[in-house]
């Protein structure tokens, strides 16, 4: 990444995305006058715009201008805007474009540029670095060892998985249901990374489930511990444990719990995605053989 170039389009001198792609590993150009013929000249491998409300015509144009462009038509472009409303359909339509509103989280930022670049070694990069996430306090060593693991398999695991963490960390909630999605989702994306469907119902043993679309969890979990060689102890133990995980964050996404109920229930929430947590942790341990101590 280090000979990478970042054009980043502002009126500001100090704006947030030069030091953002730097951070990144790209060499950062902010041209005076952001034509399209100057940016295609800089042979970019990411173009920023930060969306300035003054400059919706001329953004808007430039945006066009550079998708038509034959250096410049596969560019990946991320548009940085604070109202929704400054930004025109025909940008948020485009091909190879992010739009994301301005603040947030650094994560998702993150993910934003890694998905535009298909570079995931952005996301290995700042999920192996908690500082770079925004993250105010250490991570605990358990935690930092499964975003580790979790970022070699697939990072938007790892991410998931971070941002619950995050969320448990920040204290009172409206809500709890979107960290249990992230629970969930790391553990449903490392599982399927790690045993892909076609992988799964090509083993003799494997039977569909009635009214499930492709293997289970507790079956991925099987694949994956068998294929490791491991003890029938072992896998057994790895199912139940994954089938523990995918009970308690179910169970409780269907509890019924909503913001409409908050005083009496935000308390209780947090106890049970907290429960929900470390059966999740405890199945990302054994499946990826992570040191639970």
């Amino acid at each position: 990444m280090t000979h990478r170039v970042a054009v980043v389009v502002t009126d500001s001198a100090q704006c947030w995305m030069h030091a953002a792609a730097i951070k990144l590993g790209f060499s950062v150009i902010s041209p005076r006058e952001a034509a399209p013929e100057r940016i295609a000249m800089q042979r970019p491998a990411l173009i920023m715009v930060d969306w300035s409300p003054s400059r919706i015509e001329e953004n808007t144009a430039l945006v066009v201008a550079l998708r038509n462009g034959a250096a410049t038509r596969r560019v990946p472009i991320f548009v940085g805007y604070s109202d929704k409303n400054d930004v025109p359909l025909e940008v948020w339509s485009a091909n190879d474009i992010a739009v994301m509103e301005i603040p947030f989280l650094p994560v998702a930022f993150h993910a934003s540029i890694a998905s535009l670049t298909g570079d995931v070694g952005i996301l290995k990069t700042i999920l192996k670095d908690s500082s770079n996430v925004g993250e105010p306090q250490a991570l605990e060593p358990m935690d930092q060892r499964l975003i580790n693991a979790l970022a070699d398999v697939e990072p938007t695991a790892a991410l998931s998985y971070q941002q619950a963490v995050a969320d448990l960390r920040a204290g009172d909630r409206l809500s709890w249901r979107g960290t249990a999605h992230e629970l969930r989702e790391a553990l449903r994306v490392a599982l399927a990374t790690l045993a892909p469907d076609e992988l799964v119902k090509a083993e003799p043993w494997f039977e569909p489930e009635p009214s499930v679309k492709g293997p289970t969890m507790r079956q991925r979990a099987r694949y994956v511990f068998r294929k490791r060689g491991e003890s029938r102890d072992a896998t057994e133990a790895a199912e139940h444990a994954v089938g523990a995980a995918e009970d308690a964050v179910g169970l409780f996404v269907r509890s019924g719990y909503s913001r409409s109920s908050r005083s009496a229930h935000t308390g209780s929430e947090k106890l049970e995605v907290l429960r929900a947590r470390d059966f999740v942790r405890l199945a990302l341990a054994e499946l990826l053989a992570v040191d639970s101590a």
